[in-house]
Parts: structure tokens; C-alpha cells; sequence
């Protein structure tokens, strides 16, 4: 498993009149050079987003990690078998 990489970003969250809200802050230049050094090849920058296990020193509940997957593309056509 790769090591994860961690997104210079905080994720709170808080009740609202319609359900749980999501207050995401970053510094601007880190968020910048973070989206600079890992833009995939079609200009994306895949993130994921999970629930900590405890709230952070600052109210964090959330943590946002690159998302590495890739497809492994495949070398034969599919067979019969693959098919529903």
C-alpha cells in the first residue's frame, strides 16, 4: 500500500438547518503548489476525503488525502466469462 499523501487542507463540520455541513479551509499558495505537483496527466487532481477516528487539536473531523488509483489497463479483449 503507497504511503498516503496528505492534502494542506482542514475539514470541519457542523449541523445546519438541512443536515451536516462541510467548512473546508487551505492556504491559497500550499494549495497551489500541492495542485501543481500532483495534476494528473488529463489536468485533475483526485482527492479523498475520510472521517478521523478523533476530532483534531482544531476541530477537525475530516482528513483529504491524494487519491492515487489508477485502472490497470487490460492486455487481452474480455471474455465471455466477464460479461453479467
Amino acid at each position: 500500500m503507497a504511503e498516503k499523501v496528505y492534502a494542506p487542507m482542514t475539514v470541519k463540520t457542523r449541523e445546519g438547518r438541512f443536515g451536516e455541513e462541510f467548512r473546508i479551509g487551505f492556504n491559497v499558495a500550499k494549495m497551489r503548489e500541492f495542485i501543481d505537483l500532483h495534476e494528473n496527466a488529463t489536468g485533475y487532481v483526485n482527492l479523498q476525503m475520510t472521517k478521523r477516528r478523533d476530532v483534531g487539536k482544531f476541530g477537525e473531523t475530516h482528513t483529504v488525502t491524494l487519491d492515487t488509483w489508477s485502472p490497470t489497463p487490460r492486455t487481452e479483449p474480455p471474455s465471455a466469462d466477464d460479461v453479467f
